[in-house]
């Protein structure tokens, strides 16, 4: 079942909700979907779509899929990605940028990948231990330190303005960066086996320019808990500074 809350009644633009499954859809391993499109991988290694438009309908070549992940609707809600039984990657949607088609030549032995702004984050699984791949509009550079990780997300505040990527290791420990000042950036020496984090002292603007520059102008930080029950904070500084 899929079952969703939007505020304010009907879907963004009016589209059909992505709860209206088509019917005949079995043997379903993974679902993936934004506002107005859904995704499901079957157990034979295929995707059928739904949603408001066919946007996302995924090539008839397109089989032997391991793993999948949608646009968010951060002007990417018609792209997606696949990754194959060989660990590679195929991207699908009529809302691909050339910057995200543009898979880097080391993407490949990849065990998870996800959407974030208008970029793709994915993670290898090598013998040398994993790391951070990342490409998309915003260029990122993944640290060379980025190794031996386990998950990786983005938080974005401040009107889509500021956002950064936070990966953590298989020790617990984090690694951060993107276009945020070093006050968040700067994870503490030392920290590991943390089992969850909180961004605190924004939230997300209007898309008023004033409340941009408001956002710009708070004081955001992280709050990090360890398995052990230790509680770590940094952060705090304007991001315009």
């Amino acid at each position: 079942f899929i079952w969703r809350h939007q505020v304010g009644g009907a879907a963004p633009g009016g589209s059909p909700m992505v709860t209206n499954i088509p019917s005949g859809i079995t043997g379903v391993l993974q679902l993936a979907f934004n506002d107005n499109k859904a995704l499901a991988l079957l157990a034979n290694g295929t995707i059928t779509n739904w949603g408001n438009d066919n946007s996302l309908a995924p090539t008839p070549d397109l089989t032997n899929v391991r793993s999948i992940a949608i646009g968010n609707n951060q002007g990417n809600e018609n792209a997606a990605a696949a990754i194959l039984n060989s660990g590679s990657v195929r991207l699908f949607g009529n809302g691909l940028s050339t910057a995200l088609q543009n898979i880097k030549s080391e993407a490949t032995n990849i065990r998870s990948i996800r959407f974030f702004r208008n970029n793709l984050i994915a993670i290898t699984a090598t013998n040398d231990g994993s790391k951070v791949i990342m490409w998309g509009d915003d260029n990122l550079q993944v640290p060379p330190e980025a190794t031996n990780v386990k998950s990786a997300f983005g938080f974005v505040f401040g009107d889509n303005t500021r956002f950064f990527v936070q990966a953590q290791r298989f020790d617990g420990s984090l690694v951060i960066w993107g276009n945020v000042n070093s006050a968040l950036t700067n994870v503490p020496v030392g920290l590991k086996n943390v089992v969850r984090t909180t961004l605190l002292g924004t939230n997300f603007s209007s898309g008023n320019s004033w409340w941009q520059d408001q956002e710009t102008r708070r004081y955001p930080y992280i709050v990090a808990e360890t398995g052990d029950g230790q509680v770590a904070i940094w952060g705090g500084r304007r991001q315009d500074e």
